[in-house]
């Protein structure tokens, strides 16, 4: 990891932008800086607001003495930018949504903490912070402002079906696989994706690509059960597999065929939890967010204490998927370390 022995201020600036890029698992700061470059494309208010919850949430780590190396690589900074994005999606500009942001920010770092607490040293905490913050601080818009179905015009991340397969178009498709990494952070905008995924080949093209699949899997899966090409080329059917694709792809485990097949099952599995959770989720106005991906992923983790052909690709220091491919084969090497959140 490139260590920054610069000011506190520019230390500062690298802690933050290294947690946006670990929102995609990409411990890397200048992906991190083309992440918001990208979510500022789409709106300027979200960009706004991811940063401002990248900051607090990791000030807050650094105020009550985080492991100097978990700050450094962005561990948590990252749930930090997407509670910002979420709210922000809920709220109008201002400063109850400000107050509601630093709030729920200053919070995420704890739950982050608490997880990786419980987890362990081989666990990770992935967005399950996010999506427990999340949760938590809009449940409380329903309760205390009547904020009907969370309080969004259009509820958040929320496809929709069709009686019948319905034809896409190829503008359907290529929307849909643009968008899925935008839906990562709440964002509908093709170019936003394409902006994503240039940052993450920044740090890693073997991420790009599973970037790609994932979202491509995604889009598939959502129109065999049904999606309308309006929710398909949205993106929600791809971002959990986005995610999904990213970290079993090639960074928990060893890249290798049978890593490709688990991947694209894990993919698969997080489209239909995706759907089914927002079903469960329905009568408590609560979107699904990103815990298809969290529970598909901790699920793989947890396999490998009966699995040994799987326990065997797990990587013991996770880096990106190109370093861990250069370790395995020559343990001599100096691996570039990363942290995976």
């Amino acid at each position: 990891m490139f260590q920054m022995r610069s000011a506190p201020a520019v230390r500062f600036a690298v802690y933050v932008l290294r947690g946006i890029g670990q929102v995609m698992l990409q411990d890397n700061f200048i992906t991190g800086f083309l992440f918001l470059v990208g979510i500022f494309v789409s709106s300027w208010v979200s960009g706004l607001y991811a940063l401002l919850g990248t900051v607090v949430s990791t000030w807050t780590a650094i105020f009550l003495k985080a492991p100097a190396n978990e700050v450094d690589a962005g561990i948590y900074g990252f749930n930090g930018t997407l509670t910002g994005l979420a709210l922000a999606a809920y709220l109008s500009h201002g400063i109850a949504l400000i107050v509601f942001v630093i709030i729920a920010s200053m919070f995420v770092a704890l739950t982050t903490a608490a997880i990786r607490h419980i987890a362990g040293p081989r666990g990770h905490a992935l967005t399950a912070p996010f999506v427990i913050t999340t949760w938590i601080f809009l449940g409380a818009l329903i309760v205390y402002l009547g904020l009907p179905n969370a309080g969004a015009a259009e509820p958040l991340q929320q496809p929709s079906y069709a009686a019948a397969l319905t034809r896409l178009s190829a503008l359907d498709v290529i929307l849909g696989i643009l968008n899925g990494p935008a839906q990562v952070m709440l964002q509908e905008n093709p170019w936003t994706g394409a902006i994503f995924l240039v940052a993450i080949a920044f740090n890693s093209r073997v991420s790009c690509l599973a970037a790609l699949l994932g979202s491509a899997i995604g889009v598939g899966v959502g129109w065999y059960m049904g999606g309308t090409p309006h929710s398909i080329h949205q993106g929600l059917f791809g971002f959990n597999g986005v995610l999904t694709a990213i970290v079993l792809g090639g960074i928990l485990f060893l890249l290798n065929r049978t890593t490709v097949l688990l991947t694209v099952l894990g993919v698969y599995v997080s489209t239909v939890l995706f759907g089914s959770l927002v079903v469960i989720l329905k009568p408590l106005a609560l979107p699904a967010l990103t815990a298809p991906f969290v529970l598909v992923t901790w699920v793989y983790v947890l396999a490998c204490a009966k699995f040994p052909r799987l326990a065997s690709l797990v990587v013991v220091s996770p880096g990106t998927p190109e370093g861990n491919l250069r370790a395995a084969r020559d343990p001599l090497v100096e691996k570039e370390q990363g942290e995976v959140p």
